[in-house]
C-alpha cells in the first residue's frame, strides 16, 4: 500500500514537472508579445528589482507605450545575427529595439504596465 502511494506520488510529480517544463519551453520559442524601441530606462535602488523601461511600439494594437518592469527573474539577451548572448539591465539603453515576452497580464493603464519574462535586445 505504501509502495503504491509512493509510486503514484512519483508519477504525479513527474507529470507536474513535465507540464511546467513544457510551458516554459513553449514560451521560450513563442513569438514576442511586444516589439518596440526603448524610450526610457529607470533603474531602482540596489537590492530591489532591477528597474523599468518605457517601450514605444507603433505596430502594437493594444497600446503605443508600455511600462515594462524587469525583475531579477527576467531573462535579458542580446541578439547579434542569429545568436543570443546573455545581457544585463545595463544593456537596456534608449533607442534600442527590443522584443519582449510578458510574464503575466497587461494592466490596462496608460502607459500599459507589464512584467517581462524575457527581453531580447535586437542589434
Amino acid at each position: 500500500m505504501v509502495k503504491t502511494k509512493l509510486f503514484l506520488g512519483a508519477i504525479f510529480l513527474t507529470a507536474v514537472i513535465s507540464l511546467f517544463s513544457a510551458c516554459a519551453i513553449s514560451k521560450a520559442y513563442a513569438e514576442p508579445d511586444l516589439v518596440g524601441w526603448i524610450d526610457g530606462v529607470q533603474q531602482v535602488k540596489e537590492g530591489e528589482k532591477p528597474g523599468q523601461i518605457l517601450v514605444g511600439s507603433l505596430d502594437d494594437k493594444t497600446s503605443d507605450k508600455y511600462a515594462v518592469t524587469i525583475t531579477s527573474m527576467t531573462l535579458i539577451r542580446m541578439l547579434v545575427g542569429d545568436v543570443r548572448y546573455p545581457a544585463s539591465f545595463a544593456s537596456l539603453e534608449e533607442g534600442k529595439k527590443v522584443q519582449i515576452w510578458f510574464s503575466g497580464p497587461v494592466m490596462e493603464s496608460y502607459p500599459a504596465q507589464v512584467v517581462a519574462y524575457k527581453i531580447v535586445i535586437v542589434e
